[in-house]
């Protein structure tokens, strides 16, 4: 063979390879984007949220990447680091929230179930359930939560939770409603009698507690100004109604409430015996104005 025939088949079996490699490489990068893909639809897929299921999503499946429950649709499971975050869509009116729903599996299927049914009845209410579930109270007894037990004392504890406030603040505005109020504070808003603020308040100013009975009247219109303005809130009304109530009788008092100017005669007296003869000609013609 000449050394030409040689140069041949070298470059003959150099383009083999090269065509070898190249189909190589394409049927790698084929294969894996069919698995990229086969993967991406299978996490966003529906599953039975059962502890199998979600157990071989959390191993397998990868970050942010979700899985819709089959049994009900509105619950996605979010990939997180090591657990699955746990939420629903839920339309309220016209509009949709995004509620969540625990952390699995330090939450189980059961308790996010749980979850899922009341924020769908406080959905369906006309009520936002993030709103609700601020009240930690209430997400403790999740099975027994109706929202029209909601009480004044339940927007309270929301209260202080959007709002920073120092303790002293919160212990005082706490105390007079609660000490003042007394049943009509933890019953449900949508029974609050009406007419016992007004004695309540009647009553606080004949014992001379004016200090008080403002404290009342500002604790609980700030509290009801508050619930007036939560967007998706169904016993809105009724603190509406409340809150107006607070304002009228805050306007028939308020002279009421005024602290009481005690003059000391003998005192005055005793100042103005120290007076030059300037001033006291100055006091006098004030005096004399004051008297016509």
């Amino acid at each position: 063979m000449n050394q030409q025939e040689v140069q041949k088949d070298s470059l003959h079996d150099s383009h083999f390879k090269i065509t070898l490699f190249l189909k190589t490489t394409s049927v790698k990068i084929y294969v894996l984007y069919v698995f990229s893909k086969f993967l991406c639809v299978f996490y966003m897929k529906k599953i039975l949220f059962t502890a199998q299921q979600l157990n071989r999503f959390l191993l397998l499946g990868e970050n942010n990447n979700y899985v819709i429950d089959k049994q009900y649709p509105l619950i996605r499971a979010f990939k997180r680091q090591n657990y699955l975050a746990i939420f629903c869509t839920l339309r309220i009116k016209k509009k949709t929230t995004t509620t969540k729903l625990g952390n699995y599996p330090t939450d189980s299927i059961e308790k996010i179930y749980a979850k899922f049914s009341v924020a769908k009845k406080i959905a369906d209410a006309g009520n936002n359930p993030n709103f609700i579930f601020r009240n930690n109270s209430i997400t403790s007894v999740l099975e027994d939560f109706n929202v029209n037990d909601f009480s004044f004392n339940d927007l309270l504890k929301i209260f202080f939770i959007k709002k920073k406030n120092s303790g002293k603040y919160k212990a005082d505005f706490s105390n007079t409603l609660k000490k003042n109020l007394e049943d009509n504070f933890f019953n449900p808003i949508n029974k609050f009698n009406r007419d016992y603020l007004a004695s309540k308040i009647n009553e606080l100013i004949k014992n001379d507690k004016k200090g008080t009975a403002n404290n009342l009247l500002n604790y609980f219109s700030t509290l009801c100004n508050f619930g007036v303005k939560q967007e998706n809130f169904s016993l809105k009304d009724d603190v509406i109604r409340l809150y107006n109530q607070t304002n009228d009788i805050k306007k028939k008092v308020s002279l009421s409430l005024k602290p009481s100017i005690n003059i000391d005669k003998q005192r005055v007296k005793r100042k103005v015996g120290k007076l030059s003869k300037e001033n006291l000609i100055l006091v006098e013609k004030k005096i004399n104005q004051l008297l016509k």
